[in-house]
């Protein structure tokens, strides 16, 4: 126990002197619970299945790494999680994994970035005609958000939740409003992001193939 507690310590220690660098390794999306297909015994189940809600989620990657890379993050490899319930009889839940090469990046990069996935995602419902009040809170990325905040916590960088942007901060509303613009502008990558992953039975992409797809580089990790 001793030991244990020892090696957090120094993990926790190392972690402290380089909060500057971000070795932020994968952006893994919160299940979404796939127990989806219309069911007269649950009347608030979304309405679609399950090819819907995974190109939902290679959304939500897609949109993390293509803002990523054209924001100075060099991008690892993409990857879409199938976990099949037998403790519900049937059902499959669905993660997503962005995997990122460790490097400096700008705060309000670093910001967008973590923004664009939940921002993609949504787009993508929006345009299928599947984003209503009730929908659209099954998408919310409160992971993405809280992990922004806390990283750049680390590095002194203030983000705040709501409210004007702090002095030298800044506010998750308007990286939001950055991320919906980065996205917009690059909705042809991101839609060929997720066409490839689609066309992947493994649902996995290397940066090579979405370099590749979408014609971006893949840029050196920032260095300082």
């Amino acid at each position: 126990m001793l030991r244990a507690e020892g090696l957090i310590m120094v993990y926790n220690a190392l972690r402290l002197l380089f909060s500057r660098w971000f070795p932020v390794t994968a952006h893994r999306a919160d299940f979404v619970d796939l127990n989806l297909l219309p069911d007269t015994r649950r009347p608030n189940s979304p309405p679609w299945g399950f090819e819907v809600a995974r190109r939902g989620v290679a959304f939500h990657e897609a949109g993390h790494a293509v803002v990523g890379m054209t924001r100075g993050m060099r991008l690892k490899r993409i990857r879409l999680l199938e976990e099949r319930l037998r403790r519900l009889g049937q059902g499959i839940r669905l993660s997503g994994v962005t995997t990122w090469c460790p490097g400096w990046v700008d705060e309000i990069d670093f910001a967008v970035q973590c923004a664009a996935g939940a921002v993609a995602e949504q787009a993508y419902f929006e345009s299928a005609g599947l984003l209503t009040p009730d929908t659209a809170s099954l998408l919310d990325a409160a992971h993405d958000r809280d992990l922004a905040v806390a990283a750049l916590a680390r590095s002194g960088f203030e983000l705040m939740l709501s409210g004007p942007a702090p002095v030298g901060g800044a506010s998750w509303p308007a990286i939001s409003q950055q991320a919906a613009r980065d996205v917009e502008r690059l909705w042809g990558p991101i839609t060929a992001v997720v066409d490839a992953l689609a066309d992947t039975p493994r649902g996995l992409l290397e940066s090579a193939d979405v370099v590749r797809v979408t014609g971006l580089s893949n840029p050196s990790p920032g260095t300082r």
